[in-house]
């Protein structure tokens, strides 16, 4: 059994300290919980009271890209950020009615998994499939990221590797793995494992795929602070300063042309940049 303050996954999810300390899977367990509820709560729940937004168009819990996110979600939630009126409906149906009710702990019935989730789940991008699940795209086996959502309907989570051509920025797709039915959340970690051992390329020191991906993260960002464009030709610039070897074309946008010239330019410019640094 989980035993949670409401009050506690405000202040961890402030980044702050708390007097009992919680795990990552236990704030899945609670993010579960807190899913579960709303779904007794209204026949057509508002889903963006737990996908930390205000937009309305949310026909399901939103996928969960990284680790922390669950207690951002449910903090943000908790210190009620937006729309008033449908927090304080949802939250006084699970009998938080004022502020000193944040601090009453809530008891989640289970067993707290102690393996789930791998933060290395997190870190996939640019993994490589063993073969393409893609026939109209036997190429597009590069991993693009890992999430895991809690569906509504089954009411069980589900892992899903998302796969594109390298960098492609565009069209994705993904390879689905549902929890069974009464499976505790160590089971299904351990049947992740093994799921991705079966699709995966094995690599040597998943630590230079990391910061390759890293680098490349952090120059596509630069190039789209600097750049504007409807097309994805800072794919192919970002691609060209971090594997120069692979790349040297000139790309066209609706604002100007990205010759090779002008492309050698921001390469020197990015090189003189990594000689001060």
């Amino acid at each position: 059994m989980l035993k949670i303050r409401p009050s506690d996954l405000i202040v961890r999810g402030c980044n702050g300290y708390t007097a009992k300390f919680y795990t990552t899977g236990d704030y899945f367990m609670a993010y579960e919980w807190f899913c579960r509820k709303l779904l007794e709560w209204k026949e057509n729940p508002k889903y963006e009271l737990l996908n930390a937004t205000s937009s309305i168009n949310n026909s399901d819990f939103d996928r969960i890209f990284n680790e922390n996110t669950p207690l951002k979600r449910l903090a943000y939630m908790l210190t009620r950020q937006w729309d008033i009126s449908n927090v304080d409906d949802f939250l006084c149906f699970l009998k938080i009615k004022k502020w000193s009710d944040l601090d009453k702990p809530i008891f989640i019935k289970g067993r707290r998994p102690t393996i789930f989730p791998k933060s290395e789940w997190f870190k996939m991008s640019g993994r490589i499939i063993n073969h393409s699940p893609n026939d109209h795209h036997p190429k597009a086996v590069y991993v693009d990221g890992f999430s895991l959502r809690f569906s509504s309907y089954k009411k069980r989570w589900t892992a899903q590797l998302h796969y594109d051509y390298q960098h492609g920025g565009g069209s994705c797709w993904t390879i689905d793995l549902a929890q069974n039915y009464g499976e505790h959340l160590d089971s299904f970690a351990k049947r992740i494992q093994q799921w991705m051992t079966a699709n995966l390329i094995p690599e040597n020191d998943p630590r230079e795929r990391q910061y390759r991906e890293e680098l490349w993260s952090s120059q596509y960002s630069a190039i789209r602070e600097l750049f504007y464009g409807d097309m994805m030709w800072e794919n192919e610039i970002v691609d060209s300063l971090v594997r120069p070897s692979e790349r040297n074309t000139g790309v066209t946008t609706g604002k100007f042309r990205m010759t090779n010239s002008r492309l050698a330019t921001l390469k020197r410019w990015a090189a003189i940049d990594k000689e001060r640094k």
